[in-house]
């Protein structure tokens, strides 16, 4: 199956852009990402470390009054990556093990 093509428009920055991104290439065509195999512990760690991340923000939106909550989307992704820091960096790494495996 033909695989889709990525948004070049979105609400991220729509008042200054037109809400238009600045997408050159989509990584799936310059990047070898491998399909997921279980018997692979690269694989396992990264779907792990996901499902800690999912968790870990649903705790988080469950505990913050939503009055506390950033109103713009662009604030609240800035205040969750600061909240997952830890887990995004192992993340990064399981990545690069997975796609620097031979």
């Amino acid at each position: 199956p033909k695989a889709e093509r990525a948004s070049t428009s979105g609400a991220f920055g729509a008042q200054k852009g037109g809400g238009k991104r600045h997408i050159h290439r989509r990584p799936f065509e310059v990047v070898p990402i491998p399909r997921y195999d279980r018997a692979n512990p690269h694989h396992r760690r990264l779907a792990e470390l996901s499902q800690a991340a999912h968790e870990r923000v649903a705790a988080f939106l469950a505990d913050t009054r939503p009055e506390k909550l950033p109103q713009s989307i662009g604030n609240l992704r800035s205040r969750i990556r600061e909240y997952l820091h830890d887990i995004l960096s192992q993340i990064e790494a399981a990545c690069a093990a997975v796609l620097t495996e031979k």
